[in-house]
């Protein structure tokens, strides 16, 4: 039997971020690289 996880790799790479600001910090990046390359998100 196997079992499969599905697993999203910036939400584990969010999750692990405990400082806060740090991940302000990321996630402002990220939204302005996404810009950058005119992609849409939710």
């Amino acid at each position: 039997m196997v079992i499969l996880i599905e697993v999203d790799p910036l939400t584990e790479f969010f999750s692990a971020i405990r400082n806060p600001n740090t991940k302000r910090g990321y996630e402002k990046d990220l939204a302005r690289f996404f810009d950058y390359l005119k992609l849409e998100g939710g």
